[in-house]
């Protein structure tokens, strides 16, 4: 038996549904062994849509590598942001800390360090930035009822009047010249 495309003599009971030599398909009603495998439509048909599926889950799995990656980044923001409010909060607590171990005095050098950000600093907004807002208003708080409790003195909830009443001169030109009237506590 010859292959119908080439012409070449095809072995023995040859039972696949190609010529071995030109590699084409036979002819559907080509006499091969019962034995022989021949594609049928159905299967040429499943195949691409094999094929499209394979593409659609390969896109699929893009998106989803693409929003782990941003999630990743999203969270390692957040984390910073942690990491740092943990950093302020540390720092206000040592602040106090220190406030409350010192004359009155230095204790107002600590309190205007704690009453507040500078005028035009930019603000901070994150997460955390109320926690650390209530913790410096807690640390104030508690230094000007040091303060109080130390010279005898009932200057009001407001660290401007403790500062420029008990801070060195120095300081109590900074409140004026930085923070004007007073800070609005």
């Amino acid at each position: 038996m010859n292959c119908p495309h080439c012409q070449q003599v095809l072995p023995a009971n040859y039972p696949a549904a190609y010529c071995p030599y030109c590699g084409d398909d036979f002819p559907k009603d080509f006499p091969i062994e019962q034995t022989a495998f021949r594609p049928s439509e159905s299967i040429r048909r499943r195949k691409s849509e094999y094929g499209l599926a394979f593409w659609l889950l390969i896109i699929c799995l893009g998106f989803c590598g693409l929003e782990l990656l941003r999630s990743e980044i999203e969270i390692a923001e957040v984390r910073e942001q942690i990491r740092a409010a943990g950093d302020v909060l540390w720092l206000l607590d040592a602040t106090r800390d220190c406030a409350l171990r010192s004359e009155p005095a230095e204790a107002v050098e600590y309190l205007y360090k704690l009453q507040g950000p500078m005028p035009g600093s930019p603000p901070v907004h994150n997460a955390d930035s109320n926690i650390m807002e209530l913790e410096r208003k807690r640390a104030v708080k508690d230094v000007i009822r040091y303060l109080r409790a130390k010279t005898g003195k009932d200057l009001g909830d407001n660290p401007d009047s403790w500062i420029r009443k008990y801070g060195p001169e120095y300081l109590r030109h900074l409140q004026t010249n930085i923070f004007g009237t007073g800070t609005n506590y």
